[in-house]
């Protein structure tokens, strides 16, 4: 959506529902219109979600979105790679360090499918 600006005593319409709209200038022509416009009345250009520039937030998410799914598949490798390693190596004392990160491996695997689940909710709740 487009920043609104503090509100000013002519920018605020009461609507039929008795709710508070807001009065945003269109971002190709200028005019005042309805924060809850689709299309610009003056000019015709519309306002949907994909025409509007993407907020920090959405590209927040959208970073957080292509590190959970790298830190996926990267944990599963990990884990299986030392576990393999650790049972080669088990009978010496090293082959605990390459337990631990077959533990890490696992914990980084699940932890990243969490969290990438939990964002493409955000992304849905957002409708981003």
């Amino acid at each position: 959506m487009p920043r609104r600006s503090a509100p000013t005593p002519h920018s605020i319409l009461e609507s039929r529902s008795g709710g508070v709209k807001m009065l945003v200038k269109c971002t190709e022509c200028g005019q005042e219109i309805s924060d809850s416009a689709r299309v610009c009345p003056h000019c015709g250009y519309s306002l949907t979600r994909e025409t509007l520039p993407v907020d920090e937030f959405s590209r927040c998410l959208r970073k957080q979105r292509v590190i959970a799914t790298i830190l996926l598949p990267s944990g599963a490798v990990l884990a299986l790679i030392a576990s393999s390693i650790a049972d080669l190596v088990y009978p010496e004392w090293y082959g605990v360090v390459f337990q631990v990160l077959a533990i890490a491996g696992v914990a980084a695997a699940v932890y990243g499918a969490i969290w990438h689940v939990v964002i493409l909710f955000r992304l849905w709740w957002h409708r981003i």
